[in-house]
């Protein structure tokens, strides 16, 4: 028996870095979100994650998962990325109110069919701040 042919083929996409801000605003909105009560006055641990879910990775990872409708249009199936797991390592204490500069890399991988996000954090300096990789697996949805 021949084994089945993955959903689609693996392929890897460099963004090009591009800057994050640590907006007190958004921060405290993340640590309200998370639980925190009282004064908010430093960046929680991990807040970079927050930077995963905006316009530059949602559209790179529509790029390598497809829409719904293209997806379909090229597999017969339409993808849902569920979260798998993550990790962080910080190199320093985020700052209130500062710009950062996050690298990504997005990798689709058949088997299993998912999408790893891997991302490196640096002060515009160039200084290295954190590294974080977020795995998502693909499931199929009809």
């Amino acid at each position: 028996m021949a084994a089945a042919a993955p959903l689609f083929p693996e392929c890897e996409l460099q963004l090009d870095p591009y800057a994050v801000r640590t907006g007190r605003a958004e921060v405290e909105a993340f640590a309200r979100a998370t639980g925190w009560t009282g004064p908010i006055d430093r960046v929680p641990f991990s807040f970079p994650f927050t930077w995963l879910t905006g316009p530059v990775p949602r559209g790179a990872i529509l790029r390598l998962i497809g829409s719904g409708q293209n997806t379909e249009e090229h597999t017969g199936a339409a993808l849902l990325p569920v979260h798998e797991s993550q990790t962080f390592e910080s190199r320093r204490e985020w700052r209130m109110d500062e710009t950062y500069r996050l690298s990504l890399v997005l990798r689709r991988e058949s088997e299993p069919a998912r999408l790893i996000l891997r991302g490196t954090v640096s002060t515009l300096e160039d200084e290295s701040c954190a590294t974080l990789e977020t795995v998502l697996r693909l499931v199929t949805i009809s």
